[in-house]
């Protein structure tokens, strides 16, 4: 039987995001520690095999400012190993554990075949994923509250365990694609009337499950703060009749009445406002605080390369202690990699904001508010969260999928209705 280069593609593709997510959390699957590396050579060449076979005008218009981001991408790492690796004699292996969370976003060009062709083939996998990996995290949280006990490989052998393990609960962190997942679903439900029927309920479900798990177990301050502003920015550009919103109103009301009695609110305000400088309770605001100062002064003494890949960790050794790019989120990358992180986080924030826009404009809205939920989510991520390390590197090449293809089928559904 023949397997057709598309099915080959969609195949490693599911394979690798099934690998970054359940394969690793609860089988700690990831030989040599080098499964990102694996992930980038692959995507490189499954992109060189597309550029060669893809070369219609529908393909040409969809990667074209892929290729551009991806040729800035290229440049900057190459710069970066010259300056880091033979200038400063950083190890090699720094710098491709660091460059890793960059080049992933190759896997960008065969997702935008995958999203193109069936995008709701698409979402129906990730929810399938999604709905596995949300029962495995409860599971494991009820396990370890009620007996100590802790069923995941990764778990037990202490590689995942220090940053689970907080004032005797357990904490598991979700991927930065779980969080899109609980966007597009609540997208789905909202956004789509009583013809969604079943399906309609099922992204409620879908959403209610992971808005309770990342809550709950996950309880991650900044991925909070993303995920609820990015569902007030849809609530209010969905809410078009009184009744709608009278709804919205009673929903929210419960929703922060049972947030109040099981002191979610009350955790995360504490942990913002701990003034510890210890690790140990996780990035409190003043260490956060404390990072992007340093970061900040790394950047003004290097501003073309910042303090480089220096590390095989995602932390930063410097003068004033150990800390963590990923937990200052846009000013932790111009740490590390100076003005290179104003191009390109620049210009995928703009190139994002553009296609917003101008689906607005054509009166594309249900696309384009889908897309401005994912946008406010990137954007208030990057305060303290980014999607260049080990959490959310898979976030950048599945957005840039996103969003390029609602791009093109908005353009092209706008062309047709002008034409008839």
């Amino acid at each position: 039987m023949k397997i057709k280069t598309s099915q080959l593609y969609k195949l490693i593709i599911y394979f690798f995001i099934t690998w970054d997510t359940i394969l690793l959390s609860v089988f700690n699957f990831n030989p040599g520690g080098k499964r990102y590396s694996v992930m980038v050579l692959s995507a490189i060449a499954i992109s060189l095999m597309i550029f060669v076979l893809k070369r219609n005008k529908m393909y040409m218009d969809l990667f074209k400012w892929p290729k551009v981001y991806a040729l800035l991408l290229s440049f900057m790492l190459l710069i970066h190993y010259i300056y880091d690796v033979l200038i400063n004699k950083v190890n090699i292996n720094a710098f491709m554990h660091n460059a890793c969370y960059y080049a992933i976003f190759f896997m960008a060009f065969p997702m935008i075949l995958i999203i193109e062709k069936d995008e709701e083939n698409f979402w129906k996998f990730i929810n399938i994923l999604m709905f596995i990996w949300y029962t495995w995290f409860l599971v494991q949280y009820l396990a370890y509250q009620n007996g100590g006990i802790l069923l995941a490989p990764a778990l037990k052998s202490g590689e995942l365990l220090g940053n689970s393990i907080r004032d005797g609960s357990i904490r598991l962190e979700m991927k930065a694609i779980a969080h899109i997942a609980i966007l597009y679903n609540f997208d789905q439900f909202y956004n789509h009337g009583k013809e969604a029927g079943k399906k309609r309920k099922y992204n409620l479900l879908m959403f209610l499950y992971g808005l309770f798990v990342m809550v709950v177990i996950e309880q991650t301050r900044g991925y909070f703060i993303a995920i609820f502003g990015a569902i007030a920015v849809l609530i209010l550009c969905y809410n078009r009749n009184s009744k709608k919103f009278c709804i919205t109103f009673c929903l929210v009301i419960i929703g922060i009445i049972i947030l109040l009695k099981t002191n979610v609110i009350g955790g995360f305000l504490s942990s913002v406002l701990d003034s510890s400088e210890s690790y140990e309770k996780g990035a409190t605001g003043l260490i956060r605080l404390r990072g992007m100062a340093v970061f900040w002064e790394a950047f003004k003494r290097n501003p073309l390369f910042g303090l480089g890949f220096q590390t095989t960790g995602d932390n930063a050794i410097t003068q004033s202690g150990i800390f963590y790019f990923n937990d200052d989120g846009f000013v932790g990358i111009v740490g590390q990699i100076g003005i290179w992180a104003f191009i390109i986080y620049g210009m995928m924030l703009l190139r994002f904001t553009y296609i917003v826009v101008k689906l607005f404009k054509i009166k594309q809205y249900t696309k384009g508010t889908q897309l401005l939920g994912f946008l406010v989510y990137l954007f208030l991520t990057s305060i303290s969260l980014i999607c260049y390390w080990n959490t959310t590197c898979m976030l950048c090449p599945i957005l840039w999928a996103i969003f390029e293809v609602g791009y093109h089928k908005g353009m092209t559904s706008c062309a047709i209705n002008i034409r008839h």
